[in-house]
């Protein structure tokens, strides 16, 4: 959510993030806006689906920062499918300069096809054991599904320097060079 509203805020083109996570989403709660529509309306809407009545199922937060919400009730998760993804993202892309597809922890059919048609993953880790456990882990599978070290970025999140490991260190130990680091700044998370 951050990354898309600095995008948004930097670049002054219009970016769009899409909640991925289909059960749960929690979007809403980041950007203050109740959604009247979400990728079930997609799913539904398939068959007559164009950027028109794409962009009607948008929840509009800024002038140039709009998101696509994920199922209102949990139960209509199972309504949507990789095809349904793949439609949405293509006609997103000629309409945004930046889409941000906010994916769960699972690597389930939707998933793994967002992923596929993604230009950069950006995997998000923090430097405690069992987030680098988990992190290594997902990092050996994406290696296995044909992803290269040019699309999946590395994303170290609330370092502190003289806490932690250091960040070659951990990019050793995980095979995978950290490309960005954001340390640890409770206060301006809040802001």
């Amino acid at each position: 959510v951050n990354m898309a509203a600095a995008l948004a805020r930097g670049t002054r083109q219009e970016t769009v993030v899409v909640d991925l996570n289909l059960q749960h989403g929690c979007l809403p709660v980041f950007f203050g806006v109740e959604p009247t529509y979400s990728l079930a309306d997609v799913a539904r809407n398939e068959q007559r689906l164009d950027v028109q009545l794409l962009r009607s199922f948008l929840t509009k937060v800024t002038q140039e920062l709009y998101y696509l919400a994920a199922p209102l009730k949990p139960e209509e998760a199972d309504d949507i499918f990789p095809a349904h993804l793949e439609m949405a993202l293509g006609l997103l892309r000629t309409q945004f300069a930046h889409i941000v597809v906010d994916t769960p922890h699972v690597l389930d059919p939707n998933t793994i096809a967002v992923l596929d048609h993604a230009d950069v993953i950006f995997v998000v880790t923090i430097g405690d054991l069992a987030s680098l456990y988990t992190t290594k882990r997902v990092l050996e599978t994406f290696r296995r599904m044909g992803y290269d070290a040019e699309k999946v970025q590395l994303v170290l999140n609330r370092y502190v320097k003289s806490k932690e490991v250091s960040v070659e260190k951990l990019g050793e130990v995980l095979k995978q060079k950290v490309a960005f680091v954001l340390a640890e700044d409770a206060r301006a998370v809040l802001e």
